[in-house]
């Protein structure tokens, strides 16, 4: 999706200067540090709100089993696009 619309951007889309990223807060570190990447250079604001849509909040994901393997499995997937991704050339 990053790559999408930096392409788009890239096209001539618009002259847009503020992107609001809409996630559930589990993945708002990683999808606006990947949109940060692939944005940078091109003057747009990355701005994050995350939902809560998932069964459990940011306040209370530690009471069940499936929050935390949810929050878990977050920081997996971060630490791995961190891994790949980090210092590479968009």
């Amino acid at each position: 999706e990053a790559l999408a619309f930096r392409d788009w951007l890239r096209a001539g889309g618009s002259d847009i200067k503020r992107l609001v990223i809409v996630t559930s807060w589990p993945h708002t570190s990683r999808a606006g540090w990947t949109f940060e990447k692939i944005l940078a250079g091109t003057g747009i604001t990355v701005e994050l709100l995350p939902v809560e849509e998932i069964p459990f909040s940011s306040d209370n994901w530690w009471h069940s089993e499936r929050g935390m393997l949810f929050v878990f499995e977050e920081y997996i997937k971060y630490g791995r696009y961190l891994a790949k991704y980090l210092g590479r050339s968009s």
